[in-house]
């Protein structure tokens, strides 16, 4: 079966079956509700930041000369500077492109997130091929999906996207824990390269799943609550999410739930044939094999996870000046992760240092 570059982040111990079982799920939930509209509706994989050999090809719009006229761009055919394309990356072999690029009735491109999915699919590979030859891949891509005007839309809409992701290694990480300014110089970011109205239409429900999320964080730690009380305020919360979120929320739920099941059996000596087995009896064959995808890219998440803690410990070791040793560090995350996902790196700092104390 083809896998999906989908990259989710690895489950917590199990918590049903305690007094506020429940609720942690919700604070589970609510932790993952940052990146959980885009990676349960219209999923990027995770990759790096674009280096700066993309935001200098920014200028360019469909592979157009500078100075071009916007219409006309649309039409022009690939130019002489984009890269002969070698081979698939081997990271996007045997895989399914994510997102989708859709119409209108008109032949006009629709924005929304799944047009980053199927771009962020792309950008998966940094690392393996250069920024240009991965960029040219796309835009072969759009060209082959798209007519004009839409084709000429969506490569205008890919320069603005690299450019952005250039532009948010400019944002300070600021105070340990401080997720709503970050976001909001997220945000701010988004309606610069977009305007309003497409970055609303591109990142808008996850926003707003994010508001939620930091407002639900804020009530599962307010010590002066009682659970009654926290139970009403985290009940409005929920009810203010969208409504795709909110199955999406569900059907995160409900796979921590299989997921507690599974780590019974395996307490109990399971195979992992006897785990797939399960599954397929519990959920079906097609659930099955998506769950058995998840575990892999629940494998590669932890991998990039430990390399770059090894890598940030080696920093830590070898370079004793402090102010050169928090910016390499700096570029190692931007390097290694995609703006959302440093927000889970973050998160899994905090964790890990409160519970060093």
């Amino acid at each position: 079966m083809k896998g999906y570059r989908r990259i989710a982040g690895p489950k917590e111990a199990s918590v049903a079956g305690r007094p506020w079982g429940r609720w942690a799920l919700y604070g589970l939930a609510a932790l993952g509700l940052v990146v959980l509209a885009r990676r349960l509706l219209w999923s990027p994989a995770g990759a790096p930041a674009a280096s700066p050999a993309v935001a200098e090809s920014a200028h360019i719009a469909s592979g157009r000369p500078k100075n071009l006229p916007a219409r006309a761009a649309e039409k022009a055919a690939p130019t002489a500077a984009e890269p002969a394309l070698g081979p698939v990356p081997a990271s996007l072999s045997g895989t399914d492109e994510d997102g989708a690029l859709r119409v209108d009735d008109r032949g006009e491109l629709l924005v929304g997130p799944e047009i980053l999915a199927f771009f962020d699919y792309f950008l998966a590979a940094s690392g393996e091929e250069s920024a240009a030859a991965i960029r040219a891949r796309i835009l072969k891509r759009i060209r082959e999906k798209l007519k004009e005007p839409a084709a000429g839309q969506a490569s205008q809409l890919l320069d603005k996207y690299l450019a952005y992701r250039e532009a948010t290694r400019t944002i300070k990480a600021g105070a340990e824990g401080d997720i709503q300014a970050r976001l909001d110089a997220l945000r701010r970011l988004r309606r610069e390269h977009f305007g309003a109205g497409d970055a609303d239409k591109l990142f808008g429900v996850e926003e707003r799943a994010t508001a939620v999320a930091i407002a639900q964080q804020r009530v599962q730690r307010d010590p002066d609550l009682s659970p009654e009380e926290r139970k009403r305020r985290l009940d409005e919360l929920e009810a203010q999410l969208p409504e795709d979120v909110k199955k999406a929320r569900q059907a995160a739920l409900g796979s921590l739930r299989q997921r507690e099941d599974e780590q019974a059996l395996r307490a109990a000596g399971a195979t992992d044939e006897e785990i797939q087995r399960h599954r397929v009896d519990a959920v079906g064959q097609e659930a099955a094999d998506r769950l058995k995808d998840l575990d892999q890219q629940r494998a590669a998440w932890k991998k990039r996870v430990a390399a770059f803690q090894a890598e940030r410990d080696a920093i830590v070791r070898s370079q004793p000046d402090s102010a050169a040793r928090d910016t390499a560090i700096q570029k190692l995350l931007n390097d290694s992760f995609s703006p959302e996902e440093r927000l889970r790196i973050k998160a899994l700092d905090a964790i890990a240092e409160r519970a060093g104390r």
